[in-house]
């Protein structure tokens, strides 16, 4: 419910298709789910870094060691799939409640990446340790391409409510933030890394 200021192409797209959905007559019936970073078995989530480098989870297991921008402070704001599938069920099962209106899918808690990198590093039974460079250093060393994957999400440090979607549809995702990204991550490795 609160006022949205987006930047970019992607996000100013975003509003603009809310807005054709939920606002106007003669338009089907339809709810917005905004869902945060996608994350379950199957696939990389985004990662510690803010990213999809394989090379980041790689160091985290095997030494703790990772390398982060600036202070490591910005959030992200993952989902587990099956909650977000969930949450476009709660919608198909209450339309009068969820017509016209738009619900947040994420966890209930964020990571900053810091935490997210101690967490990781933990998980593979290793002592974090972390080290820090402002950002146009960590940017040039990472490559342009992770750099700006990172920018796109930590640029935004996405903090989000889950409280409508309880209030409106009794709606409360069954998986935390660790059990996501971690489930997500020891598939990954079982799939990608010996």
């Amino acid at each position: 419910d609160a006022p949205k200021y987006p930047f970019g192409e992607y996000g100013v797209n975003k509003l603009a298709i809310e807005r054709y959905l939920t606002g106007g007559q003669d338009r089907v019936r339809a709810s917005v789910v905004h869902p945060g970073h996608i994350s379950g078995p199957g696939w990389m989530p985004i990662g510690p870094a803010g990213n999809l480098d394989p090379a980041v989870i790689d160091a985290l297991r095997a030494d703790g060691s990772c390398l982060l921008p600036d202070r490591g402070g910005e959030t992200i704001h993952h989902v587990h799939a099956e909650d977000v599938a969930r949450l476009h069920q709660a919608c198909l099962e209450n339309p009068d409640a969820a017509e016209g209106q738009s619900f947040n899918s994420v966890c209930t808690q964020a990571l900053t990446l810091r935490g997210y990198a101690e967490l990781v590093a933990r998980h593979f039974g290793k002592e974090p340790r972390l080290s820090f460079l402002p950002w146009a250093e960590w940017a040039a060393r990472t490559g342009p391409e992770d750099a700006d994957t990172t920018l796109e999400h930590i640029g935004r440090a996405p903090l989000f409510s889950m409280e409508k979607a309880r209030t409106v549809l009794g709606f409360v995702p069954l998986h935390g933030v660790e059990d996501t990204v971690l489930e997500a991550i020891d598939a990954w490795v079982a799939a990608h890394r010996s």
